[in-house]
């Protein structure tokens, strides 16, 4: 509840994070039905999947993942 931002693969913290409303980037695979069931359900969220044709967690660019975080920082240090 008291966490600034959670960074997580597609797991019990996402849904936690997403439950308290706290800013959340869920790396997810690429399945499409996995994404629509279990994406978060909070306001300030962003999923980062493989690009590519690329199907793993593990195939996420870590660039892309930071540039979801990066993307919190901005939205919330303009507000």
């Amino acid at each position: 509840e008291r966490a600034s931002i959670v960074v997580t693969v597609d797991s019990a913290p996402v849904h936690i994070a997403s439950s308290f409303n706290v800013p959340c980037v869920a790396l997810y695979d690429s399945t499409h039905w996995n994404r629509i069931k279990y994406a978060p359900r909070s306001d300030w969220n962003r999923m980062v999947i493989p690009k590519d044709g690329l199907h793993f967690i593990a195939d996420i660019d870590p660039a892309d993942v930071i540039t979801a975080i990066d993307e919190f920082h901005d939205s919330t240090s303009s507000a």
